[in-house]
């Protein structure tokens, strides 16, 4: 074998080797993810995503912003909606993050199953379809997300690119081909206008190129989509193949999956032509750097861009309902996944209907507990209209609070209760427990508590409600004198007991107990075990009892004497209605 046959064996096998190293190492790449999202399904998650990302989530939310009557801002702060989507997020797209987003800010969005229902969340959680759900999400990575921003961000500018003519790249190539012409009649000449032609190209390509940058990534990630949805659709269709009721009518599975496929291939023309654009993952390889020098000089990717553009704005509606359904698709799996991870959990029993006379239960729940919580302590209750609660400091009265609107929350979002028992009307919900000066509106906290009651009752009168509000008020109106406060809030929650309002109200003011006779009375405890306090965190029917607030300041070290006095005037007080 002389040295050249032996030059281009060793080539040859060379190139064999490459190849084979990258073949091997997808399917080493495949069985890692795999691996990976087997042992996360059923975990806590602990993704890692910057604050750029938090804060461009509600994309998908602000483009359907009617469609639930969302979460405003105090509530969202109030229930720290933030940490309970990281604590829920195991999506794998971030058209799925965007989804599960807009789930948890729209809590009558889901009203009859319209966004999620028990089935699509029931099939993901089933453990003898393993293998469809693993197959499902390992599409769903390869889709992935948009970096740091939403894709309807991206969409919502592509209107500002105007009207693009494809004629002055036309122009262009023309231009090339005439200075080849024109060496045919005089070389000096041709080259000359060649170079002139080749910088005159190049100038107006990175112009244009430099107008288009920002929107490859929206096309990178269409082009992704369409090819999930062909994956994900041809998952769910193959394993589902022959299933069907009774009747003959396919599961909700299988009909969004027949959509998905349909809407993937309405939007299918779009990958025509597209990698002379770029590929879909937005790497580079030999050819693409070849393709570059023709790119520069023909504008061929700008004039494919053009065409894709107007594509584009014309299948907003398909883009969009697929943006949808492979977000369903994989919010259902990571909601699934957190019923796994969850100690206790029931699927709940809601109604639309809303009687107050009728004297039944409007909110019963067994075993209720905060989500958020490592170690919970689970109450239950049943509630036919309103509730009070009272108790000391740091018993639990705020807890209760956030873990009752979050159960109402996720029972009527992800139609996941974290109790063993929920059943309630459907609630429209509002909070007003975390409220803070504003120095930059010059807004007292008193100003701020009663801005935030009296949203409360204009949500109510507002026109279009249907749903009554549930609202979970913590310490009213602390921000002022006792007199006042306990004047004024008394009114104010007796307004909300006459009006679609269920209400849920913690207060240190006893007073209070005896002038809301329509308020079901709960509290918490405290024990004084030595100098120990200790809280079991338990809700108990009735008004608090016990006066403790004082004779926990031996507990933290006061002197008995100062302790002693503070009871004398306290009694004083009761006896005379004077403080001496």
């Amino acid at each position: 074998m002389n040295s050249s046959m032996t030059a281009f064996v060793i080539t040859v096998a060379l190139i064999a080797g490459i190849i084979a190293l990258g073949v091997l190492e997808k399917k080493r790449e495949l069985t890692r993810n795999r691996k990976a999202l087997l042992e996360g399904f059923g975990a806590i998650p602990h993704k890692k995503r910057s604050p750029e990302r938090l804060k461009t989530l509600r994309g998908y939310l602000e483009t359907h912003i009617g469609e639930g009557l969302p979460l405003d801002e105090i509530t969202i702060s109030d229930l720290e909606i933030p940490e309970l989507f990281e604590r829920i997020d195991n999506t794998q797209s971030a058209a799925g993050e965007e989804y599960l987003w807009f789930l948890l800010c729209s809590p009558l969005a889901n009203a009859g199953g319209a966004y999620l229902t028990d089935e699509e969340i029931g099939r993901a959680y089933d453990s003898a379809r393993e293998k469809e759900r693993l197959d499902v999400q390992l599409s769903l990575k390869k889709l992935g997300r948009t970096g740091n921003y939403s894709v309807y961000e991206y969409l919502d500018r592509l209107p500002s690119l105007g009207k693009r003519s494809n004629a002055k790249h036309w122009i262009c190539i023309l231009l090339i081909a005439a200075a080849f012409g024109s060496m045919f009649l005089s070389v000096p000449f041709g080259m000359t206008a060649l170079i002139a032609v080749l910088v005159f190209n190049t100038a107006t390509y990175f112009s244009e190129k430099r107008a288009i940058e920002p929107y490859l990534v929206c096309f990178r990630y269409l082009l992704r989509l369409i090819r999930a949805g062909e994956e994900i659709s041809g998952i769910y269709l193959r394993s589902g193949k022959g299933e069907a009721d009774a009747a003959g009518k396919e599961g909700i599975v299988l009909q969004n999956a027949e959509k998905m496929r349909d809407l993937s291939g309405s939007l299918a023309p779009l990958r025509k032509g597209a990698g002379l654009v770029m590929s879909e993952t937005g790497s580079s390889n030999p050819a693409d750097l070849v393709l570059d020098y023709l790119r520069i000089l023909l504008h061929l990717d700008i004039i494919r861009f053009n065409s894709m553009l107007a594509f584009v704005r014309e299948k907003d509606e398909d883009i969009d309902g697929l943006i949808t359904l492979i977000g369903r698709a994989d919010t259902a799996v990571s909601i699934a996944s957190f019923r796994k991870s969850l100690p206790l959990w029931c699927t709940p029993s809601l109604r639309d209907d809303f009687d107050p006379t009728s004297g039944e239960a409007v909110f019963t729940v067994k075993d209720l507990y905060h989500p958020l919580l490592s170690d919970p302590v689970t109450n239950s209750v049943s509630i036919r209209r309103q509730l009070l609660l009272t108790g000391s400091n740091a018993s639990g009265k705020s807890t209760f609070l956030k873990a009752a609107a979050l159960c109402a929350l996720l029972s009527q979002t992800i139609l996941t209760a974290p109790a063993s028992c929920y059943s309630a009307c459907r609630f429209g919900i509002m909070t007003s427990m975390a409220l803070r000066d504003s120095l930059k509106d010059g807004e007292s906290y008193y100003m701020a508590e009663i801005r935030s009651l009296k949203r409360i009752l204009d949500e109510e009168a507002a026109d279009g409600t249907v749903y009554p509000i549930l609202c979970c008020i913590d310490e009213v109106l602390r921000g002022t004198n006792t007199i006042e406060r306990i004047a004024a809030s008394s009114e104010i929650l007796h307004t909300f007991a006459g009006k679609r309002i269920v209400c849920f109200a913690a207060t240190h003011d006893i007073e209070l107990t005896g002038l809301l006779p329509e308020y079901e009375q709960y509290h918490f405890r405290e024990e004084l075990q030595g100098k120990d306090v200790v809280f079991s965190y338990r809700l108990h029917e009735g008004a608090a009892k016990s006066r403790n607030a004082i004779r926990l300041l031996t507990a933290a070290g006061f002197a008995e004497s100062i302790t002693q006095n503070a009871e004398d005037r306290a009694r004083r007080f009761e006896e005379t209605g004077i403080w001496t």
